[in-house]
């Protein structure tokens, strides 16, 4: 008894046959048959190369597909890989594409695995069978030795599909123009010497003409901006800091401290004034108070009478201050005051005594009154 063995090449892998207890005079026939046997088990199929024209269209591969796919043709192919589950591991697949068009393999339910370009091949090993789509370990490789010097891309490649670069030092684009999201200008043409740049839209930048001494650059909502030459100031509107009496008009939003002069202009709010205090008397049963009279109103109780007190002229955001006193004879008096929240809904009452004082605070901001009170001041 002896072992014979015969070396085969398939799929790129060199396997021994091992044939234990076969007889010295077994014709060697026999045994090459029982290896071919093998052979086409292991490959998926016995001639292991198929060529297929590109039709646009869907190649799926099986189990039982030969090891060499070969695409042909002048348009794009889709080849889908066998489901990984069917294969055992090691599986290769060797695709290349002889076409003028884009040939794309998937996994099996799974998605894109590698995209040939027309000339280019690779090899699909699978490396993990759990799941129908599984791992594949890809070889792309380039059928012309001239397209590469060691990894330096020859001047004989003249477009590719690469999807990033390294750092780019050197070279002239001469491509499509490169918009602003893109960091670049979004400009098709030079921009204008001395112009100034500006947003043309939201993805091109334009300029403007060049400006001449003296002019500003200006605005207009929806429109390019535009230089512009500011007239001349006129004689006299100046004397070192101080405006002329020609000056008759200005823009100004700010002022320092106006000591002299006399104001004839719009009147000036209650929330920009300091006024005097607004003494309304000694009330008996009615009173008003006039907001935009003063921020600060007295008023004096008559004993034994209750005071109905009306607001009127009140703006938003103004707050003014009411002293009542109680008048003489015990200071009986008492005060009805209009629609006021009041703290914890309570209307505070007044203090009961002879020239007692509360003073109360009222704040209106545009829909109703708000009033606190300090009572019984001494």
């Amino acid at each position: 008894m002896s072992t014979i063995f015969d070396t085969r090449q398939t799929e790129n892998k060199t396997i021994a046959l091992p044939r234990i207890g076969a007889p010295i005079n077994t014709t060697l026939d026999v045994i090459l048959s029982d290896i071919d046997a093998i052979l086409a088990n292991l490959s998926g199929s016995a001639g292991g190369f198929t060529s297929t024209p590109t039709a646009a269209g869907t190649t799926t591969l099986t189990a039982s597909s030969g090891y060499t796919q070969q695409f042909t043709g002048t348009t794009t192919q889709i080849i889908v890989l066998p489901a990984a589950n069917t294969l055992t591991i090691g599986r290769e697949f060797f695709v290349a594409n002889r076409s003028t068009g884009i040939v794309t393999v998937n996994a099996n339910g799974g998605g894109l695995l590698q995209t040939l370009s027309p000339g280019t091949q690779a090899i699909f090993e699978v490396i993990n069978i759990s799941s129908g789509p599984g791992v594949w370990d890809i070889a792309y490789l380039v059928s012309n030795a001239g397209y590469l010097t060691g990894t330096t891309l020859n001047s004989t490649v003249v477009s590719s599909s690469l999807t990033s670069v390294g750092t780019i030092t050197t070279g002239v684009w001469n491509g499509t123009t490169i918009a602003v999201t893109s960091g670049g200008t979004g400009q098709s043409s030079a921009l204008t010497q001395w112009g100034a740049i500006y947003s043309a839209s939201g993805t091109a930048m334009a300029s403007t003409a060049a400006g001449t001494t003296g002019q500003v650059l200006t605005a207009t909502t929806g429109s390019a901006p535009t230089w512009t030459t500011l007239p001349a100031a006129a004689a006299g509107t100046l004397t070192g800091t101080t405006l002329n009496s020609t000056v008759v008009n200005s823009s100004l939003t700010s002022v320092g401290t106006i000591a002299t002069g006399v104001w004839n202009g719009t009147v000036i709010g209650v929330a920009y004034q300091t006024l005097p205090t607004n003494n309304r008397g000694t009330v008996t049963t009615a009173v008003t108070i006039p907001w935009a009279a003063s921020n600060v109103f007295t008023i004096t109780l008559t004993s034994g009478n209750t005071c109905v007190v009306t607001f009127t002229g009140a703006t938003s955001g103004q707050v003014i201050v009411v002293e009542v006193t109680n008048g003489s004879a015990g200071g009986t008096g008492a005060v009805t005051w209009p629609t006021v929240k009041w703290s914890g809904g309570i209307v505070p009452g007044m203090t009961i005594g002879t020239a007692a004082l509360d003073v109360y605070t009222f704040v209106y901001n545009g829909s109703y009154y708000v009033g606190s009170v300090v009572p019984n001041m001494s």
